[in-house]
């Protein structure tokens, strides 16, 4: 098997990449027809069918995952290979980027601002969500995300450990008084995200969900729960990286119980394997980890 012709790859990263030779023939500037002729001649000098398709859809095979994840390495490789014939030359080229909703405005968007300034030929493409994309499928160079590094197709760092804390205004607590223990803090409204109900207190091994009798606000947006506790509310259990502004402030107080909550996970800077071959992504997943470790 010998392929020759770069264009008929970037032809197949586009229509896997849109699901759709339409969408691709937009993006590449040409017919649909000719985008079709590509995939055909691909797909005859690798031997095997890259897409199934139908009058609606048009799904990658799994062959093609694998021709994908090589396809992206190969033209990345070519890009960076271009910009260096040049030492001279600015960094330049796109980095996409995904995080969820309080990472990023926590953190990743003032970091986005500062990188830009550095390098203002880079191009950021920033995915916000909650849920935990396929870097490869997706193409995404980068991701920070809160859990356990599972996954062998990524490289990862570990900024951190995620660790919840329980706090609230000074106000709130002149009003109902600081809890210092478990029994005392039943009697206090509490706001926390729902994916945090399991989690045990490291001595007494109790979920932090069967303190949740008197909860007033239940939401599994973040920045909901940080307002709330913020306009003096209620006491608020969230990452300390969250609201580490709001305590260097003193708009909130830090209570310390006699018994903690258990970690919830780490906090990782994720990378698909080979990514960092690739000057600029090498370059913001170094900014990022010297940043957030440094906050």
């Amino acid at each position: 098997m010998k392929i020759s012709n770069l264009d008929d790859i970037y032809a197949f990263i586009y229509v896997y990449q849109e699901r759709s030779f339409t969408e691709a023939a937009k993006k590449l500037k040409i017919s649909k027809a000719a985008i079709s002729n590509k995939i055909n001649n691909l797909e005859e000098k690798v031997g095997f069918p890259l897409f199934i398709r139908s009058t609606r859809n048009v799904t990658p095979t799994q062959d093609a995952l694998i021709l994908f994840q090589y396809a992206q390495k190969l033209i990345d490789s070519l890009k960076e290979f271009e910009s260096s014939l040049n030492q001279s030359q600015e960094m330049q080229g796109k980095i996409h980027l995904t995080c969820s909703t309080a990472i990023a405005t926590s953190f990743v968007s003032e970091q986005i601002t500062k990188f830009l300034s550095l390098y203002p030929k880079i191009k950021i493409e920033l995915t916000v969500t909650d849920s935990y994309l396929d870097l490869i499928e997706n193409n995404i160079d980068l991701a920070i995300r809160i859990g356990n590094l599972e996954s062998t197709s990524l490289h990862g760092k570990k900024l951190g450990a995620n660790k919840l804390i329980f706090c609230a205004t000074p106000s709130y607590l002149n009003k109902f008084g600081t809890p210092q223990t478990l029994t005392e803090l039943k009697k206090h409204n509490l706001v926390f995200l729902e994916i945090h109900e399991k989690i045990l207190f490291k001595k007494s091994k109790i979920k932090l969900g069967e303190y949740s009798e008197k909860r007033s606000l239940i939401s599994n947006q973040s920045n909901v729960l940080n307002q709330y506790a913020i306009e003096g509310q209620a006491i608020a259990i969230r990452s300390y990286w969250d609201l580490k502004k709001y305590l260097l402030s003193k708009e909130l107080i830090e209570i310390h119980l006699e018994d903690q909550l258990e970690d919830y996970g780490s906090v990782w800077l994720l990378t698909p394997t080979g990514k960092l071959q690739n000057n600029r992504v090498k370059t913001l997943f170094n900014f990022l980890s010297k940043n957030w470790l440094n906050q």
